[in-house]
């Protein structure tokens, strides 16, 4: 879970017994799936990163950082805020796993206090999304000078359907009425697009507002133009403040992506939405 970019006051907004409560309800793909969570044990297998090979996750997501200790690498974890790595910290306490190999900072993506070409595998769950565009050609320039020469990437990032961006919310939920025994499952498909949604998301900053979908379905929720299921599918997992992801769409993505790195591959799992949350292998160029 990342929460940076739109939400820089998430510690004056939430301490980190709620930070912690919402991220054990959020289904994903707020958080990776099991099969985002294979695909990423793949790919580590792929480079078979020798014990104690230095491995950077941008943000404390617990699935990757069990993933890299359970391959013996040397963990280095950043974050920008003290209530998430405790939280999450919260959740490594129950990890079997060796932890002592696990360092996690805190500090900034943009401005990262390690050492020229550290770490042989980078690592980051739509770690991008909580920037801008300016911000995410930092990133990737951070990431391009942190990588070893023979080192790999490895992350998720939520892009963008114009097709969405043509619909409202009241469209996403006549096309996708959710199963009253598959709620998680009906989050998963439509959580992004109704982020792309006319009312959420804007196409010059390619920035959405959760703050903003959530207005209206209260609003159609009022109007009785979706159900009570249908609304509760999304008031209980969401998440909480506004949370303003950048979403771009496939070409534009990797046209900045393809500026710093190479794409090796493009990794999917298994999901009726997974090109919309493809996992890229980047190695330096």
């Amino acid at each position: 879970m990342t929460m940076v970019h739109g939400s820089e006051c998430i510690e004056a907004q939430f301490s980190w017994q709620e930070v912690l409560d919402m991220w054990r309800n959020f289904p994903p793909p707020i958080r990776p799936s099991m099969a985002d969570q294979q695909v990423y044990e793949d790919c580590i297998k792929k480079i078979r990163p020798k014990p104690e090979s230095n491995v950077l996750i941008l943000g404390v997501t617990p699935e990757l950082r069990k993933l890299a200790n359970k391959h013996n690498c040397r963990v280095v974890a950043i974050d920008l805020h003290a209530v998430m790595i405790k939280a999450m910290n919260r959740l490594m306490s129950n990890f079997e796993g060796a932890m002592c190999n696990e360092t996690v900072v805190k500090g900034c993506w943009l401005a990262m206090p390690f050492k020229k070409q550290e770490f042989r595998l980078i690592v980051s769950d739509c770690s991008m999304n909580s920037l801008t565009r300016v911000e995410s050609h930092r990133l990737l320039e951070e990431l391009n000078w942190l990588l070893k020469e023979d080192g790999y990437i490895f992350m998720r990032v939520m892009i963008c359907s114009k097709e969405w961006t043509e619909r409202s919310i009241l469209d996403v939920f006549k096309k996708n009425r959710p199963h009253p025994e598959s709620s998680k499952k009906a989050f998963e498909e439509m959580y992004l697009q109704i982020l792309c949604s006319i009312e959420a998301h804007d196409p010059i900053s390619c920035r959405s507002s959760i703050a903003k979908a959530r207005k209206e379905w209260r609003r159609l929720y009022h109007r009785n133009e979706i159900s009570k299921r249908e609304f509760e599918i999304f008031e209980d997992v969401l998440p909480k403040g506004d949370y303003s992801p950048t979403l771009l769409k496939r070409s534009e993505l990797e046209e900045l992506l393809n500026q710093h790195f190479k794409i090796v591959s493009i990794e999917n799992s298994a999901s009726k939405f997974v090109e919309y949350y493809p996992i890229y292998c980047l190695k330096p160029i």
